[in-house]
């Protein structure tokens, strides 16, 4: 809770809890495991959460991808982004050290450039009002891994 007091005598509380979320996706192709998270907070403008609304942040999406085995396939770049409503949008592509041992694991990390809190709608991925993440990664042999999730409340937050 916070609370303000202005010169003119009046007093304004607010109530505000913010919680950091964490959420991914995994798939496994040609020998490399891939997993993707979104990490985001969650801030409800309410002391009741049940009437509150809710806004959510972007703090960064990673992508982490291990060599499970021998392939002949090599992977040829990760492409991450992340949408925030108001048509936000920040992509970066990484390059995979294809060199690497079986058993290795590398992580690519976008952090956010945006720290403002914004209204969503949970809709899931893709909906223009929505906050989400996505990797795609791509392969020599022609084909993608797309892994996405959408920012949402969770029950009993």
């Amino acid at each position: 809770m916070e609370i303000k007091e202005y010169n003119n005598g009046s007093v304004e509380r607010s109530y505000v809890a913010t919680q950091a979320m964490e959420v991914s996706s995994s798939a496994q192709r040609d020998q490399f495991a891939v997993l993707f998270k979104l990490y985001y907070t969650i801030k409800s403008e309410s002391e009741n959460l049940v009437t509150s609304k809710f806004t959510f942040r972007v703090d960064k999406v990673t992508t982490s991808i291990t060599k499970v085995g021998l392939s002949s396939t090599n992977i040829t770049k990760i492409i991450q982004n992340y949408h925030i409503p108001t048509n936000i949008d920040k992509s970066q592509t990484y390059y995979y050290s294809n060199s690497s041992s079986i058993g290795s694991t590398q992580t690519f990390t976008l952090y956010s450039s945006h720290s403002g809190f914004y209204t969503a709608d949970e809709e899931g991925f893709l909906s223009k009002n929505a906050v989400y993440g996505q990797t795609v990664v791509s392969f020599t042999s022609g084909t993608d891994v797309v892994l996405h999730r959408a920012a949402y409340v969770p029950s009993g937050f």
